[in-house]
């Protein structure tokens, strides 16, 4: 008797909708090249950055954490004095 669960994936294996046909119908035992070959723009575009960069994140980052603290502290007096007073 011929074996008919030569070709069974799991529902895990089997790629979601939202990929090419091309993939979903790869052979098993192929894998498909998951990087194609990338031109100059784009990798000008994932160049590491360099640290004059990281540290200007860092300081926006800083001014936006020193501003959410002030919104907070605002809020949380108003708050409590919503919460003390309220008659």
């Amino acid at each position: 008797m011929a074996d008919l669960n030569l070709n069974y994936q799991s529902t895990d294996a089997i790629a979601p909708e939202s990929e090419s046909a091309a993939s979903s119908e790869a052979t098993p035992g192929t894998t498909a090249d998951p990087s194609p070959t990338a031109d100059p723009a784009q990798e000008a575009n994932s160049a590491p950055m360099t640290s004059a960069q990281a540290e200007q994140i860092l300081a926006e980052l800083k001014t936006i954490k020193q501003n959410l603290l002030w919104i907070l502290l605002l809020g949380g007096f108003f708050a409590a004095r919503a919460f003390f007073f309220h008659y």
